[in-house]
């Protein structure tokens, strides 16, 4: 790991901020990595999760809110293929399409039917179809089923969950998402990928504007991103910037850029609004060597 460990999120001894990419002692054979506000799960090729860093509202699933500077297995669940990290919650999906939350809750973004926080990860009620993928915002959560349905549930005040209610404690369906294939979350929006290979966003960007010129409206409808000229494949949401990568192997970025995350180098703007294309060289480093990693900060 890299970058900021003031709360062990990093699970490196030292709570300064790494500069250079560390290997992190005690985790092996990770297959799914997932980084919130200021805590990491990892999912293993057993099926187990290690959770480490900040984890005052119970986010890593232990029963309890005792910080981890260093990997720790959540004992109580296994058979586990991936997890989902909001600002201060998580979620972790079985082999079963059952899903398991635990975290800060105050919008019912833990889909338990309740706003209270849950310190120990808790199996969500089945839904009528297994859950196949599970993503985060700040404060919402989002599940793809089996049959391509998608349900959300926590905060929708910046219409990130469409049409439901500015609050949702149970998973609901969210009727203008249909045929979704693949799915990302970032601090206020949803972003979906549907069976035709196009791009779908809920939910507004900083200052009530999206990352693609889009404004926030009252009826919190869908919108069908424009101007790509080419099927995406794949979406990779930080909590203010994003990656897309379409079906020839090119690459955009968009969002915010004060610290350089879009990888535009030297004397780019500190946001970009709408998909820009990413140079030739950039984006064969950039996918040369894919890992799974989701995040949502705040």
């Amino acid at each position: 790991g890299f970058g900021a460990n003031l709360f062990g999120n990093l699970g490196l001894p030292n709570t300064s901020a790494y500069l250079n990419p560390t290997k992190i002692p005690g985790l092996r054979d990770i297959r799914y990595v997932s980084c919130g506000s200021r805590h990491t799960a990892c999912v293993d090729n057993s099926g187990s999760v290690w959770t480490f860093g900040m984890n005052n509202y119970g986010q890593l699933g232990h029963g309890d809110r005792i910080n981890r500077k260093e990997p720790t297995k959540i004992e109580h669940i296994s058979g586990i293929l991936s997890a989902a990290c909001g600002a201060y919650h998580s979620i972790f999906l079985n082999g079963s399409g059952t899903a398991f939350s635990c975290g800060r809750n105050s919008y019912g973004q833990l889909m338990l039917g309740t706003s209270a926080r849950v310190l120990k990860a808790t199996e969500v009620s089945p839904l009528p179809v297994p859950v196949a993928y599970a993503a985060c915002g700040a404060d919402h959560s989002i599940f793809l089923l089996e049959n391509d349905d998608v349900y959300g549930a926590g905060c929708n005040s910046k219409g990130q969950l469409g049409n439901l209610p500015q609050t949702c404690k149970t998973p609901t369906k969210i009727p203008d998402l249909c045929d979704i294939i693949r799915l990302s979350c970032g601090y206020n929006q949803t972003m979906c990928i549907n069976e035709n290979e196009q791009l779908v966003i809920l939910g507004t960007g900083e200052r009530q504007q999206h990352r693609f010129g889009y404004y926030y409206e009252k009826d919190q409808k869908a919108k069908q991103v424009e101007g790509m000229g080419e099927r995406i494949y794949a979406i990779s949401y930080g909590g203010f910037h994003t990656i897309f990568k379409g079906v020839s192997g090119r690459t955009w970025v968009c969002g915010r850029n004060d610290a350089g995350q879009l990888g535009l180098g030297p004397g780019a703007k500190e946001y970009i609004p709408k998909p820009m294309l990413l140079s030739e060289e950039l984006m064969a480093a950039l996918w040369e060597k894919q890992t799974t990693a989701k995040s949502a900060r705040k």
